[in-house]
């Protein structure tokens, strides 16, 4: 994999940040060796100039090279990064398939993901926010006939299914205060993705790749893509929470279910499909295992404990300033009997 920070390996310490060629290797069985050599901050031109050359030589017949740019190659101000979508854009992708083919291996082109941004619309519609530059490339692979990727026209239907409310929290990073150790005021970055956002996308490529049994190169990968099992996710209150989509993941993937409260609601724990509790914070991860799941976030509609700490108790606070009834034991210390208050 050659691209940007999109598609790039990222360290532990800016977790949850992740790119989607760092997770790919969970849909495909150990046949298939993946080397993300994505880097962020590059672009066509600039990747091709400063680190193409080793991996070209590297490559053996037989290889894939998944190439994606397009999100720096705007930049008209850097001139080391900056290329024109229809022009020398193109120039660069056309070296990089033509001097793939020269060595036997196979080229496949991707467009860009769409960015977590949105239009004014009802309902929200997003934004083209990478403009010519997924045209250009869609154009270039039908002009090269080589396969293509479209993750731009695939992210679509995806990301204005789930809406803006969920894209962002829960595929990209827009992250709350204190939500993840690494971003301890936050973040709101709209172009790069959480570990689910990347895998989202990986699953993306992942079925785009399985979408090509009719190509004698592409449909060589396709036995060794592996089962998904579907996560079930669901709640108590559909409107008390966002919840993590169901969707299918393969074995050994790792997987995070999260609850964006409403302020009306709290989230009491998770339960796994026998009841059982499993978390009772708003985020669980688990690695996925080779059969369906199902979890529930067991919600409350009263999330302020009584005064002895029980959710939906009864216990309060008597004349006295004690804590009585519900679950404490406790009698008020005022009773009144007939006609007369007695403490």
């Amino acid at each position: 994999i050659i691209g940007d920070s999109t598609a790039a390996n990222w360290a532990s310490g800016f977790y949850p940040l992740t790119g989607w060629g760092q997770v790919l290797r969970h849909f495909f069985t150990s046949s298939v060796v993946i080397e993300n050599k994505a880097l962020s901050a590059r672009s066509a031109k600039s990747f091709y100039n400063d680190h193409w050359a080793p991996i070209r030589e590297g490559l053996e017949p037989g290889d894939y090279v998944f190439i994606q740019f397009g999100i720096n190659d705007a930049n008209s101000d850097d001139p080391e990064r900056y290329s024109d979508p229809f022009t020398t854009f193109q120039d660069y992708l056309t070296l990089f398939v033509e001097e793939t083919q020269a060595k036997g291996a196979y080229p496949v082109l991707l467009t860009t993901v769409r960015r977590n941004a949105w239009n004014f619309t009802v309902p929200p519609t997003l934004y083209d926010a990478y403009h010519d530059y997924p045209v250009a490339t869609r154009q270039l692979a039908g002009e090269l006939q080589v396969p293509l990727i479209d993750l731009d026209q695939l992210s679509v239907p995806l990301m204005e299914s789930l809406g803006p409310d969920y894209t962002g929290p829960f595929m990209y990073l827009v992250l709350d205060t204190a939500e993840y150790t690494a971003y301890p005021t936050g973040k709101t970055d709209n172009v790069h993705f959480q570990e689910m956002g990347a895998i989202e996308v990986a699953r993306l490529v992942t079925e785009s790749i399985a979408d090509f049994g009719y190509d004698t190169v592409m449909n060589k990968l396709i036995p060794f893509i592996k089962p998904v099992y579907e996560v079930a996710v669901k709640t108590n209150f559909p409107e008390g929470a966002i919840i993590t989509r169901t969707a299918g993941y393969p074995e050994g993937t790792p997987v995070t279910i999260k609850a964006r409260l409403d302020p009306a609601y709290d989230l009491l724990e998770w339960q796994d499909e026998s009841g059982n509790p499993v978390c009772n914070d708003d985020r669980y991860t688990f690695t996925m295992r080779n059969k369906a799941l199902s979890f529930t976030a067991v919600l409350d509609d009263d999330p302020v404990p009584d005064c002895s700490g029980e959710y939906n108790g009864s216990a309060y606070i008597d004349d006295c300033g004690d804590c009585v009834e519900g679950n404490t034991g406790f009698l008020p210390c005022c009773i009144t009997l007939h006609n007369d208050t007695f403490k």
